[in-house]
């Protein structure tokens, strides 16, 4: 059996959509059925079993898999007139979720920021009852984050176990190296946006946190900012960049990322950060 940590969202017919239009807010319960009943719609030959609320068992021939909906929950929370929108951007996720077999192509293989919390959640959405090498590997980055690996398909992100990453024969010496190698061939150029005093990266929408790897892009050529690069990552596409010397910025940056990180999805931290020459670090003044 294996588990999947995919943030998927709940996805559905038309006919699910207009039944939420202009009705009350769902419940966790009542999300958890909806989902449900969205993969019978497509899926109709695989075994579902709710399990508890946001937590769904499911099993199509040889494939069993775990479907954890607390991402999808807070996504919807977040935005419940996109509901149909949700519905179409991430069925086809979940249902490749469903059919995929167990083979990797490595050279998909990207590195994920996520905060130290994430290990814990994967914990306890399992209650503890794998070894967390079971369930899903990581690394630590600092005191806040860690580097977790996924293969990024067009269809969805999954998160990889330690036992699939040893069957690649990637050295875990070297596979931040080779993961970010990987993403930066799949990302579009990154553009840097000058906001007077702060930056903003694009990159996607999906990978810029994972930009902090790079070994190349954290200098003063690319930001001309007053002081050491101070930057902020409220979710997974959101990097903000200031000097720390500009204390107007760094003000307003902190208010920013404390505002993304409590009302966006995909989170990575309220907190700023300091780069050192070599990684970025928890930023005090």
């Amino acid at each position: 059996m294996y588990q999947i940590f995919i943030s998927l969202i709940v996805a559905s017919t038309l006919w699910l959509v207009s039944c939420q239009t202009n009705q009350n807010h769902l419940s966790e319960k009542e999300f958890t059925q909806r989902y449900k009943d969205s993969l019978m719609q497509r899926e109709p030959d695989a075994n579902y079993e709710i399990q508890e609320d946001l937590k769904i068992k499911v099993s199509e021939g040889k494939h069993d898999m775990t479907i954890y909906l607390d991402n999808a929950y807070r996504a919807y929370t977040l935005q419940p007139d996109s509901l149909a929108s949700i519905f179409s951007d991430y069925l086809n996720s979940s249902i490749s979720s469903l059919t995929k077999t167990e083979l990797i192509n490595k050279n998909s293989i990207v590195p994920v920021i996520k905060p130290f919390k994430y290990i814990e959640d994967v914990k306890s959405l399992d209650h503890g009852n794998t070894s967390l090498d079971s369930l899903i590997y990581y690394e630590p980055y600092n005191d806040e984050l860690i580097i977790v690996y996924a293969e990024d398909t067009e269809l969805n992100i999954r998160y990889l176990q330690k036992h699939i990453i040893d069957s690649l024969n990637i050295g875990l010496d070297t596979l931040r190296d080779f993961a970010f190698n990987n993403l930066r061939k799949i990302l579009p150029d990154v553009e840097i946006i000058n906001s007077g005093g702060k930056f903003g990266i694009l990159a996607g929408g999906v990978y810029e946190a994972s930009l902090i790897l790079s070994k190349t892009m954290w200098n003063k050529e690319n930001f001309s900012i007053d002081g050491d690069i101070v930057i902020a990552m409220p979710t997974r596409d959101m990097v903000y960049v200031t000097g720390s010397k500009n204390k107007q910025e760094i003000n307003k940056l902190k208010s920013l990322a404390l505002k993304d990180f409590e009302n966006e999805n995909y989170q990575v931290s309220p907190f700023l950060f300091r780069y050192n020459g070599s990684a970025f670090e928890r930023f005090r003044d």
